[in-house]
């Protein structure tokens, strides 16, 4: 309840600490936390994460979250929060999720309750800026999807990067200009995680 309802406060900076975990409701409740703009948790220990950017990007406002050089490998929704698309849900700022231990974009949408792939895609507009390069991302067939969306003219996209090795290119393909067809899971399997076979 520290930052309960302070009409004051726009810029929060907890970067280069020692924070492994962030509580639920610290920063989920917008009435409490209405006019925060900049929120940086960037070099910390933080490990998993909870919706709560996006429930702070969903604001009329423009709103910057950086939680780049954590390690945040896991998607989790103990806040059971969900998106739909809609009149008044469009993602406003910039979400900085840069040299984390992100393995699947994917997980976004299967953990945190979009309940179609067009939900996903309204959320994804001008006006939301993400930032993921440096992560452990895997490019197969079941990120197929997420992968053809950030090379749609207008996404606000970095240069993020495929961890995972393809057949035929080179270590570390760009997302923005990986070819399409080359996303099969009908090679050795990176880790264990393919489990499709699609062109």
């Amino acid at each position: 309840k520290i930052f309960d309802h302070n009409r004051l406060l726009s810029t929060i900076n907890f970067s280069n600490n020692n924070l492994k975990s962030i509580g639920l409701n610290t920063f989920s409740n917008l009435t409490a936390t209405p006019f925060i703009s900049d929120l940086s948790l960037r070099n910390n220990n933080l490990t998993s994460f909870e919706p709560w950017p996006f429930i702070n990007l969903g604001k009329f406002t423009e709103t910057n979250i950086d939680l780049s050089h954590n390690e945040i490998r896991k998607i989790s929704n103990e806040l059971d929060w969900s998106f739909e698309c809609g009149l008044l849900s469009i993602m406003n700022g910039r979400l900085d999720m840069s040299n984390n231990k992100l393995t699947r974009l994917s997980d976004f949408q299967q953990t945190l309750i979009f309940p179609t792939f067009h939900d996903v895609e309204c959320m994804w507009t001008d006006l939301f800026e993400f930032h993921g390069q440096n992560n452990e991302f895997i490019c197969d067939c079941i990120e197929y999807k997420w992968i053809k969306m950030i090379q749609s003219p207008g996404a606000l996209t970095d240069q993020m990067t495929c961890h995972s090795p393809i057949p035929g290119l080179p270590k570390n393909p760009k997302m923005v200009s990986l070819p399409l067809e080359a996303l099969v899971c009908n090679h050795t399997c990176f880790q264990d995680q393919c489990h499709c076979i699609e062109r």
